[in-house]
């Protein structure tokens, strides 16, 4: 339940946002710039200059940027370590975007009006860290997100809305994808909190499934891939294919062109095109095992027709 003023109008919210990736960003930025957010909760520096330097991410570069009080916590034993001095600044409101940790009960139970999550699928289906990718994977154009309050299970707790299926072209990439549906759940999240009124949660209803981690394995095409398999892994941004026992990985693609005939098995020609089925995959821009960005043309132009593996 929200908390209300004498004029039956919500309080602004003191806000601990937690979360760690550029879609998380996205909704800290629209909610700074809406409700009071008193604190961040992000994964701590990890990745490396040329230096060997640590640097923040951009979560918490926005957060000191905006002097935002920061918290890290790679995982739930470092978020526990926090607990005092974040109960000490009695947020009323937590929502947590991509953040990656499975939150103790101790941690849930700090916050006034609740402790959010969105998740990019619409629940009980594809819960865990990987929902968009493992929908593209099979084959499914049906997305969505859900808004939920954390309990202590991964991604089962009672929802406070589930949007409508959400359906994207081909041309849409799997980043692209989750910044479109993080733009669309930002503007719901804000609409509740906004809204001021009592939150109803609903038990999770349907049949549920979960999306695992991805492997390196789960990007490559394959022989044995049908059209909308490879395209499926292209667009998830990490493909790549075995030619001659070389690696290429795709960047890009520019067109994808139906054929009158439908080819026995896939291969892919001197220009750079992936022959399956009845369809031609023009590839764009590829980086071969070793190499650096070329454009696809250039590299298979003096090469044979190869088929894949």
């Amino acid at each position: 339940m929200l908390q209300k003023d004498s004029k039956n109008k919500m309080k602004n919210p003191r806000i601990l946002f937690c979360g760690s990736t550029i879609e998380s960003l996205h909704c800290l930025e629209k909610l700074n710039q809406k409700f009071d957010v008193q604190g961040v909760l992000t994964k701590p520096a990890s990745r490396k200059t040329r230096r060997g330097e640590k640097t923040k991410n951009e979560i918490h570069q926005f957060a000191d940027a905006n002097n935002i009080p920061v918290f890290t916590a790679k995982n739930k034993s470092d978020v526990d370590i926090n607990l005092p001095e974040i109960k000490s600044l009695d947020f009323d409101l937590c929502i947590v975007v991509s953040f990656g940790v499975i939150m103790s009960m101790d941690f849930i139970n700090l916050f006034k009006n609740g402790c959010w999550n969105i998740h990019f699928s619409r629940l009980p289906a594809n819960k865990g860290p990987a929902p968009v990718e493992r929908s593209l994977l099979n084959n499914e154009n049906h997305f969505g997100y859900s808004i939920f309050q954390l309990d202590k299970g991964c991604d089962t707790g009672a929802t406070l809305y589930v949007s409508e299926p959400m359906e994207f072209n081909w041309k849409v990439s799997v980043s692209q994808i989750r910044m479109q549906i993080i733009e669309a759940a930002t503007e719901k999240l804000i609409e509740i909190i906004e809204s001021g009124k009592n939150i109803e949660l609903t038990p999770q209803v349907g049949v549920s499934s979960h999306a695992g981690f991805l492997s390196k394995e789960d990007f490559q095409i394959l022989a044995s891939d049908d059209f909308n398999g490879m395209l499926s892994k292209i667009r998830l941004e990490k493909a790549w294919f075995l030619i001659d026992g070389v690696m290429v990985k795709i960047i890009s693609i520019k067109d994808i062109i139906m054929n009158e005939v439908a080819v026995d098995s896939p291969y892919v020609n001197n220009r750079g095109e992936i022959f399956v089925e009845n369809q031609t995959i023009v590839l764009d821009e590829i980086v071969p095992q070793s190499k650096s960005l070329v454009k696809a043309k250039t590299w298979f132009g003096n090469k044979k027709d190869k088929s894949l593996i």
